[in-house]
């Protein structure tokens, strides 16, 4: 579930109209966008492994930020739920939004979107990286010690994955562990369950799930938060480096308030206040231009997984595999266009 609450920067603002609600393809860049836009502006917000009024008390300092220069209202929406956002900011209602990568190749396939911006982290060497890594954990004390044993005893395992939506959590964990090797996690574990990575992390810890798909950065907020449990987890897989979560704005919102928004985004953090915030917001060192281009690693794993689901399915006859790589590959041309144009 989706909550709001409005941040004005300490002044009083008239509520202005919404963006008109965007239907996949509607609102691409090539629409002329609106001459003003008056507001608010509402900010989605994924918040998959914290409350949501957690999150939303870190990013208010930035909204305040935004709602002073743009003289509007900010609003910030905050879900547990990769689909609540994508749907708030194809819808019209969002029109900034923080996703996974994979969430927002949805969000820029419908053309309402596109990545502007994403984050460098702190590193371990106090550094700030651009990327993590999603990864697999079980007990200290388990025998799974590799992948190999992972896969080769998983009638009598029980995994854990993150939601469907989730880079991290899901997609590339099960690209490169599973859709690879052609298999189906469903069919070689005992059982396989869905939560969040704290959630799929503390399951392993007490004994429920003998394995569990999290990313390095969720461990490291792990052994802040809990030490000893931190310490009970042992990594048995990591992938290569996935992008930091990016930042998306509207592409109707007309060039000006872009402009405000870039200002105050790639700004915040000149102050050691606001250093401070960005780090309670997501260990973040600073946010940095992006764009569509770092979501071409997904949208070929998206690809490549419905063109061998496709392969694989024996229902169909030659017309209907005929008629559903046609759609593929129109996807992928669209696809291409999206993600190398900006």
């Amino acid at each position: 579930m989706i909550t709001r609450r409005q941040f004005v920067g300490g002044l009083a603002f008239s509520q202005g109209i919404c963006l008109a609600a965007a239907t996949p393809g509607a609102s691409g860049a090539g629409e002329a966008p609106p001459r003003s836009f008056i507001g608010p502006l509402v900010i989605a917000l994924i918040a998959p492994s914290q409350a949501p009024d957690e999150v939303r008390v870190k990013w208010q300092p930035l909204a305040d930020k935004l709602a002073r220069r743009l003289g509007m209202s900010v609003e910030l929406e905050v879900s547990r739920q990769y689909a609540d956002v994508v749907k708030a900011v194809v819808s019209g209602r969002a029109h900034v939004a923080w996703l996974s990568n994979a969430s927002a190749l949805e969000v820029v396939e419908s053309g309402s979107a596109e990545v502007f911006a994403t984050m460098r982290v702190r590193g371990p060497e106090g550094q700030g990286v651009s990327g993590y890594r999603s990864q697999i954990v079980v007990r200290d004390d388990s025998p799974i010690r590799n992948v190999e044993d992972l896969l080769g005893n998983g009638k009598s395992l029980t995994l854990r994955m993150g939601d469907a939506k989730s880079t991290s959590g899901y997609i590339i964990p099960y690209y490169y562990l599973f859709a690879r090797r052609g298999l189906n996690p469903a069919e070689i574990f005992k059982s396989v369950l869905t939560g969040n990575h704290s959630n799929n992390m503390a399951a392993v810890i007490r004994g429920e799930a003998d394995a569990a798909s999290t990313n390095d950065e969720e461990v490291k907020k792990l052994a802040q938060r809990d030490a000893g449990g931190a310490r009970r987890l042992r990594v048995v897989w990591s992938s290569q480096e996935i992008r930091q979560s990016p930042l998306l704005w509207s592409t109707a919102l007309p060039p000006s308030v872009h402009a405000g928004i870039k200002d105050v985004v790639f700004g915040f953090g000149q102050t050691s206040a606001e250093q401070q915030m960005l780090m309670e917001m997501n260990r973040v060192v600073k946010f940095v231009p992006s764009s569509n281009r770092q979501l071409q690693p997904i949208a070929d794993i998206d690809l490549f997984t419905a063109r061998r689901n496709l392969a694989a399915d024996t229902t169909f006859t030659s017309a209907q595999k005929t008629a559903a790589e046609a759609k593929i590959n129109s996807r992928a041309t669209r696809l291409e266009m999206l993600l190398k144009r900006y």
